[in-house]
């Protein structure tokens, strides 16, 4: 998400020059899939440049005399993570054609961010932004951040939908932002408890409607989305009664008529999925063939090519 933040603010790819993927001190194994999905899916959200924290040599006698430092544990001591850190890398520098249209692609979906609520109540604004954009990371959409700052200034870029959650204050300027994105055709969702005064803790007073937030299951958000924005060529299924949630799910077009989508499972056990499109897809990964439907295991991103087929002539 702060990847997100940044590429919104300026559009240009982050590095991470202190990627910590291993927390410090941390003794257990580290399954080699949190390692490389760890790093590739930075690359589908902004970062061009990662730097892994840290590579250094630490001895048992070290670590018996240093119990609390924080090179214990790294990933210089784990041979298994840099196998899979190194085929993060190489995939990355082999698919950089493909991840760079994440990049490219403008959203038509954005969230607030807020620096005024960031101040004046952090814990609960923080709090909201991170369940929103959570959800909205297994809707197939790609999300980006507006700011008060951009609004103000009515650098909208293509956002049509703009969802507002736990911003109980925000500036005037980014309020007179808002009713010019809804007089252009912008729809405003907010929260319950968000635009209930301004930088100073007086009222609002808003000239402008908004719509109630919907439960945050990808289902319902879905339905809240696509009033505005295009369906998807590709919906993804899993039957499950949590439905698709804790499966990362995002598509970009990449030009030709093809689409790319990006998968990831962070539930703590396999899924089974069905991709439904009409259309053929590749596993570009693996440089194979993809059958849309499987079993996913958890951490394991995908990276396919979705061509939809040729309508047939009259």
């Amino acid at each position: 998400m702060t990847h997100e933040m940044q590429i919104s603010a300026g559009h240009a790819s982050v590095a991470n020059t202190e990627n910590h993927i291993i927390p410090d001190r941390e003794i257990r194994p580290v399954p080699n899939t949190h390692i490389y999905t760890a790093n590739f899916q930075q690359f589908i959200t902004g970062a061009s440049t990662l730097i892994t924290w840290v590579w250094a040599d630490v001895d048992y006698d070290f670590a018996r005399k240093h119990p609390r430092h924080d090179l214990l544990g790294n990933i210089f001591l784990r041979p298994g993570n840099l196998a899979a850190h190194a085929k993060s890398g190489l995939d990355g520098v082999r698919l950089a054609p493909e991840i760079r249209k994440f990049f490219d692609y403008e959203p038509e979906i954005a969230i607030l961010y807020s620096p005024t609520s960031m101040i004046l109540s952090p814990g609960s604004y923080r709090g909201e932004v991170d369940r929103l954009y959570t959800a909205l990371c297994f809707t197939g959409y790609r999300v980006r951040f507006l700011s008060e700052r951009q609004l103000a200034k009515g650098e909208f870029g293509k956002v049509k939908l703009l969802y507002i959650v736990g911003a109980k204050n925000i500036s005037l300027p980014a309020l007179g932002g808002m009713e010019r994105f809804v007089r252009n055709g912008g729809r405003i969702v907010s929260g319950r408890e968000a635009l209930l005064a301004d930088q100073y803790g007086k009222p609002l007073n808003c000239t402008f409607q908004t719509e109630k937030n919907v439960p945050l299951a990808p289902e319902m958000l879905l339905k809240q989305i696509q009033r505005t924005v295009l369906p998807l060529p590709v919906r993804l299924m899993t039957g499950h009664p949590k439905g698709s949630e804790g499966i990362f799910f995002r598509m970009v077009p990449a030009g030709g008529g093809s689409w790319l989508v990006n998968l990831v499972n962070y539930n703590f056990e396999p899924r089974k999925i069905e991709l439904s499109g009409d259309g053929t897809f590749r596993d570009l990964i693996k440089e194979t063939e993809f059958t849309p439907a499987l079993e996913l295991p958890p951490l394991s991103p995908l990276l396919l090519r979705f061509q939809p087929r040729e309508p047939k002539a009259q």
